[in-house]
């Protein structure tokens, strides 16, 4: 922006160039005009910039919180699909994030407990409904554990439509495990 209005005050100083005008004072407040608009222009880049580095610095810091979690998190979209999952989530399936975002639940979970558990508890969260439920989970990063899931669905600006749902998974074996034994005793 500053070499743009530098020669559009110099060429207009030699009297060639776009803003040359029959008088001298119109040349002159139109080259003004254009190094205003330059420069205003330059300070809203700049500006935006800025805010676009603190948003993603925002968005950094919420994908380390989310990373950091020790319950199971995943954004499964409309079609069924992961869009994000995290470390958490990818240790206990033993996977890797390129072996999971973008593929589909029942590829993950299988056919069988995808079917009859998982996928109505999902077609009701994309109904718009919160949906909490606990059951025995196979993984194959660490066995067979007793989780309890909530889904909650994302809604988009409007509100109007369901364009994800949020799935929170927490392992509560210890938990379930210890029922099981004062029920037995």
């Amino acid at each position: 922006n500053l070499v743009g209005a530098l020669f559009a005050v110099y060429y207009s100083s030699l009297g060639v160039g776009p803003f040359m005008a029959h008088s001298s004072l119109v040349t002159e407040l139109t080259v003004q005009a254009f190094v205003v608009t330059t420069a205003l222009s330059g300070l809203l880049l700049i500006a935006a910039m800025h805010e676009r580095a603190e948003a993603m610095d925002e968005l950094r810091l919420s994908d380390r919180i989310i990373d950091a979690s020790p319950e199971h998190i995943a954004v499964i979209t409309p079609e069924h699909t992961y869009r994000r999952v995290n470390e958490a989530h990818l240790r206990a399936h033993g996977r890797t994030a390129q072996a999971v975002v973008g593929r589909r639940v029942a590829e993950l979970l299988g056919q069988e407990v995808y079917r009859q558990l998982v996928r109505p508890y999902l077609e009701r969260s994309f109904a718009g409904a919160d949906v909490r439920y606990s059951a025995w989970f196979d993984f194959e990063g660490v066995g067979r554990r007793y989780m309890l899931i909530t889904y909650l669905p994302l809604a988009n600006h409007g509100g109007r439509k369901i364009d994800g749902v949020a799935v929170l998974s927490r392992d509560i074996t210890d938990i379930k495990q210890a029922e099981e034994k004062l029920q037995l005793a």
